[in-house]
């Protein structure tokens, strides 16, 4: 393992904070790199002192939202167009 894994994950336990394994290149090339980490769920990524953490599935469910918005006015403009027709 890679010298800033290892300080990482000492410096996290010693202040009683843990992450996985798995975790902790992701959460040591994220601060190398002063990224923004997208995931879900973030409490793990949270305890990393200086991450940036976003919930993953924020943009996820607005563009939902947004789709779903789409197809109700699709289908109201739709049975506008009908009832014009019907007249």
């Amino acid at each position: 393992m890679p010298q800033g894994h290892l300080v990482l994950r000492e410096g996290m336990g010693e202040l009683g904070k843990v992450i996985g394994p798995q975790e902790t290149p992701t959460a040591v090339i994220a601060l190398q790199h002063e990224w923004t980490l997208m995931t879900n769920p973030t409490d793990m990524f949270s305890r990393v002192e200086g991450l940036r953490v976003e919930d993953g599935t924020v943009g996820c469910r607005q563009k939902r939202a947004s789709r779903r918005d789409e197809r109700e006015q699709a289908a109201r403009n739709l049975q506008m167009q009908t009832a014009l027709e019907a007249l």
